[in-house]
């Protein structure tokens, strides 16, 4: 047995470098494995907050006055890089949504969890009704090839 000043850091072993290469030459497989694992533990990440997440929580509360201003300090900065989000988004605000999302196909129109999209910040009145699946999917949060929003697929 060495000694543990002796022994490789975490992450450097050959086992973990054969693997780390092998799911380089494998995107697919390795793609589909990772959609179904976050397919059966939905709710993983919200149930287990990482160590530095707990920190930051811990922190939060402990030092209310601080994490305010801090927050404040982000909110005055989003204002100052976002101006035209934040008027589109106050002018769409005006009108009413949809009753149904426009996005989803004609045989299964989702009408709950609907928000508005604008595909151009630059025409604030150019906006569409979306469901939150087809809100991830048009902001390119969801990539088209293997995590189409459900309601789009058929």
């Amino acid at each position: 047995m060495t000694d543990r000043s002796q022994r490789r850091p975490k992450g450097t072993a050959p086992r973990y470098e054969y693997e780390k290469k092998w799911r380089e030459e494998h995107p697919e497989y390795t793609k589909q494995k990772n959609l179904e694992w976050r397919t059966n533990h939905p709710n993983y990440l919200r149930e287990n907050l990482t160590s530095h997440q707990q920190a930051v929580k811990k922190w939060m509360d402990e030092h209310p006055e601080e994490h305010r201003e801090a927050h404040l300090k982000a909110s005055v900065n989003f204002i100052k890089r976002n101006p035209k989000k934040l008027r589109a988004e106050r002018f769409a605000f005006n009108f009413p949504l949809a009753l149904q999302c426009e996005l989803c196909p004609e045989d299964d129109k989702r009408t709950e969890n609907l928000e508005r999209h604008h595909f151009d910040y630059d025409y604030a009145d150019f906006f569409v009704t979306v469901c939150y699946e087809c809100h991830l999917y048009a902001e390119g949060k969801r990539k088209i090839e293997y995590s189409m929003p459900e309601c789009m697929k058929s």
